[in-house]
Protein backbone atom coordinates (compact mmCIF):
# COMPACT_ATOMS: atom_id res chain seq x y z
CA UNK A 1 0.00 0.00 0.00
CA UNK A 2 1.64 3.46 -1.00
CA UNK A 3 1.43 6.28 1.41
CA UNK A 4 -1.34 8.22 -0.72
CA UNK A 5 -4.02 5.25 -0.12
CA UNK A 6 -3.45 5.22 3.73
CA UNK A 7 -6.26 7.43 4.12
CA UNK A 8 -8.85 6.12 2.23
CA UNK A 9 -7.60 2.25 3.67
CA UNK A 10 -8.32 4.40 7.30
CA UNK A 11 -11.50 5.59 6.28
CA UNK A 12 -12.80 2.18 4.46
CA UNK A 13 -11.46 0.82 7.58
CA UNK A 14 -13.52 2.56 10.01
CA UNK A 15 -16.67 2.22 7.95
CA UNK A 16 -16.40 -1.46 8.17
CA UNK A 17 -16.27 -0.77 12.11
CA UNK A 18 -19.18 1.07 11.88
CA UNK A 19 -20.96 -0.86 9.39
CA UNK A 20 -20.41 -3.93 12.38
CA UNK A 21 -21.67 -1.77 15.07
CA UNK A 22 -24.90 -0.77 13.45
CA UNK A 23 -25.47 -4.23 12.75
CA UNK A 24 -24.75 -5.55 16.18
CA UNK A 25 -27.39 -2.38 17.46
CA UNK A 26 -30.29 -3.61 15.21
CA UNK A 27 -29.33 -7.59 15.67
CA UNK A 28 -27.17 -8.66 18.63
CA UNK A 29 -27.11 -12.19 17.82
CA UNK A 30 -25.74 -11.80 14.50
CA UNK A 31 -22.25 -13.27 13.94
CA UNK A 32 -19.62 -11.55 12.48
CA UNK A 33 -16.37 -13.01 10.42
CA UNK A 34 -13.97 -10.77 8.98
CA UNK A 35 -14.44 -7.10 7.81
CA UNK A 36 -11.15 -6.34 5.56
CA UNK A 37 -11.01 -3.05 3.51
CA UNK A 38 -10.08 -3.45 -0.10
CA UNK A 39 -9.03 -1.52 -2.90
CA UNK A 40 -12.73 -0.53 -3.91
CA UNK A 41 -13.90 -0.21 -0.08
CA UNK A 42 -14.65 -2.87 2.53
CA UNK A 43 -16.64 -6.10 2.98
CA UNK A 44 -18.22 -7.75 6.48
CA UNK A 45 -19.12 -11.17 6.50
CA UNK A 46 -21.53 -11.20 9.08
CA UNK A 47 -24.13 -14.15 10.13
CA UNK A 48 -27.61 -12.88 10.92
CA UNK A 49 -30.58 -14.47 13.40
CA UNK A 50 -32.56 -14.04 9.77
CA UNK A 51 -32.62 -13.29 5.89
CA UNK A 52 -32.33 -9.66 5.35
CA UNK A 53 -33.69 -7.71 2.69
CA UNK A 54 -33.50 -4.02 0.99
CA UNK A 55 -35.59 -2.98 4.04
CA UNK A 56 -32.77 -3.85 6.08
CA UNK A 57 -30.47 -2.99 4.00
CA UNK A 58 -31.69 1.17 4.76
CA UNK A 59 -32.46 0.51 8.06
CA UNK A 60 -28.75 -0.73 8.22
CA UNK A 61 -27.25 2.83 7.00
CA UNK A 62 -29.69 4.64 8.97
CA UNK A 63 -28.16 3.19 11.92
CA UNK A 64 -24.74 3.94 11.07
CA UNK A 65 -25.70 7.33 10.64
CA UNK A 66 -26.99 7.69 13.94
CA UNK A 67 -23.31 5.86 14.94
CA UNK A 68 -21.63 8.38 13.00
CA UNK A 69 -23.00 11.40 14.45
CA UNK A 70 -22.08 10.08 17.95
CA UNK A 71 -18.45 10.51 16.88
CA UNK A 72 -17.54 6.62 18.19
CA UNK A 73 -14.13 5.72 19.10
CA UNK A 74 -12.92 2.95 16.59
CA UNK A 75 -9.60 1.57 17.77
CA UNK A 76 -7.64 -0.32 15.46
CA UNK A 77 -5.50 -2.92 16.92
CA UNK A 78 -2.82 -5.11 15.37
CA UNK A 79 -2.45 -8.62 17.27
CA UNK A 80 -0.71 -11.64 16.38
CA UNK A 81 -3.56 -14.34 14.87
CA UNK A 82 -3.39 -16.62 18.67
CA UNK A 83 -3.94 -13.39 20.39
CA UNK A 84 -7.25 -12.31 17.89
CA UNK A 85 -8.67 -16.16 18.16
CA UNK A 86 -8.81 -15.65 22.05
CA UNK A 87 -10.38 -12.37 22.19
CA UNK A 88 -12.86 -13.76 19.64
CA UNK A 89 -13.39 -17.01 21.58
CA UNK A 90 -13.84 -14.64 24.64
CA UNK A 91 -16.57 -12.49 23.15
CA UNK A 92 -18.12 -16.24 21.86
CA UNK A 93 -18.47 -17.06 25.30
CA UNK A 94 -19.98 -14.03 26.95
CA UNK A 95 -22.47 -14.16 23.90
CA UNK A 96 -23.49 -17.71 24.90
CA UNK A 97 -23.97 -17.20 28.35
CA UNK A 98 -25.75 -14.03 27.73
CA UNK A 99 -27.92 -16.41 25.33
CA UNK A 100 -28.55 -18.89 28.07
CA UNK A 101 -29.75 -16.02 30.64
CA UNK A 102 -32.46 -14.62 28.29
CA UNK A 103 -33.75 -17.73 27.28
CA UNK A 104 -33.83 -18.58 30.94
CA UNK A 105 -37.37 -19.89 32.04
CA UNK A 106 -37.23 -17.60 35.05
CA UNK A 107 -40.86 -15.95 35.39
CA UNK A 108 -39.94 -12.41 37.26
CA UNK A 109 -42.48 -9.33 37.81
CA UNK A 110 -41.40 -7.67 34.16
CA UNK A 111 -41.49 -10.92 32.26
CA UNK A 112 -37.82 -12.43 32.37
CA UNK A 113 -34.63 -12.29 33.44
CA UNK A 114 -33.05 -9.67 32.30
CA UNK A 115 -29.01 -9.64 30.85
CA UNK A 116 -26.78 -7.59 29.18
CA UNK A 117 -22.93 -7.23 28.25
CA UNK A 118 -20.46 -4.33 28.56
CA UNK A 119 -18.88 -4.39 25.27
CA UNK A 120 -16.87 -1.28 26.08
CA UNK A 121 -13.41 -0.74 26.33
CA UNK A 122 -13.31 0.59 29.68
CA UNK A 123 -11.45 -0.86 32.71
CA UNK A 124 -12.94 -3.53 34.62
CA UNK A 125 -13.11 -1.42 37.67
CA UNK A 126 -14.85 1.12 35.68
CA UNK A 127 -17.44 -1.38 34.74
CA UNK A 128 -18.23 -2.66 38.22
CA UNK A 129 -18.62 1.15 39.70
CA UNK A 130 -21.14 1.97 36.80
CA UNK A 131 -22.89 -1.52 37.52
CA UNK A 132 -23.14 -0.62 40.86
CA UNK A 133 -24.42 3.26 40.68
CA UNK A 134 -27.21 1.72 38.72
CA UNK A 135 -28.19 -0.83 41.29
CA UNK A 136 -27.48 -3.59 39.08
CA UNK A 137 -27.76 -6.52 41.42
CA UNK A 138 -25.23 -8.85 39.77
CA UNK A 139 -22.81 -8.76 37.61
CA UNK A 140 -21.50 -11.44 36.03
CA UNK A 141 -17.34 -11.40 35.56
CA UNK A 142 -15.98 -13.00 32.66
CA UNK A 143 -12.47 -13.94 32.34
CA UNK A 144 -9.78 -16.08 30.81
CA UNK A 145 -9.72 -18.40 34.27
CA UNK A 146 -13.73 -18.60 33.59
CA UNK A 147 -13.63 -19.65 30.08
CA UNK A 148 -11.18 -22.35 30.75
CA UNK A 149 -13.35 -23.73 33.20
CA UNK A 150 -16.47 -22.91 31.59
CA UNK A 151 -18.07 -21.15 34.57
CA UNK A 152 -18.76 -17.33 35.77
CA UNK A 153 -17.32 -15.24 38.66
CA UNK A 154 -20.72 -13.38 40.05
CA UNK A 155 -20.03 -9.64 41.88
CA UNK A 156 -23.03 -8.78 43.73
CA UNK A 157 -23.69 -5.29 44.01
CA UNK A 158 -22.71 -4.80 47.98
CA UNK A 159 -19.16 -6.26 46.55
CA UNK A 160 -19.27 -9.84 47.86
CA UNK A 161 -17.82 -12.22 45.26
CA UNK A 162 -18.56 -15.80 44.24
CA UNK A 163 -16.59 -17.85 41.86
CA UNK A 164 -16.38 -20.93 39.82
CA UNK A 165 -20.30 -20.96 39.41
CA UNK A 166 -21.83 -22.79 36.59
CA UNK A 167 -23.99 -20.92 34.53
CA UNK A 168 -27.77 -23.12 35.44
CA UNK A 169 -26.35 -23.29 38.94
CA UNK A 170 -26.87 -19.41 38.77
CA UNK A 171 -30.05 -19.04 37.04
CA UNK A 172 -31.05 -21.58 39.66
CA UNK A 173 -30.62 -19.45 42.37
CA UNK A 174 -31.94 -16.42 40.70
CA UNK A 175 -35.10 -18.61 40.31
CA UNK A 176 -35.32 -19.42 43.52
CA UNK A 177 -34.74 -15.95 45.03
CA UNK A 178 -37.07 -14.73 42.60
CA UNK A 179 -39.58 -17.20 44.04
CA UNK A 180 -38.93 -16.52 47.60
CA UNK A 181 -39.20 -12.59 46.36
CA UNK A 182 -36.26 -12.32 48.75
CA UNK A 183 -35.22 -8.74 48.95
CA UNK A 184 -32.09 -9.70 50.15
CA UNK A 185 -28.70 -10.77 47.97
CA UNK A 186 -28.68 -14.70 48.59
CA UNK A 187 -25.77 -15.97 46.46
Amino acid sequence: MNQSSLPFEMMRHSCAHLLAAAIHALWPSSRFGVGPTTKDGFYYDVEFPHPIGEGDSAQIELKMHELKAKALLFERMEWPVQQAIEYMQQLDYAKALLSALNEAQVSTATGCLRADVDWSDERMQKKILRAQQCKIPYMLVIGDKEMEQGKISIRRRDGAVVNNLEINEFIEKIANEIKARSLELTI
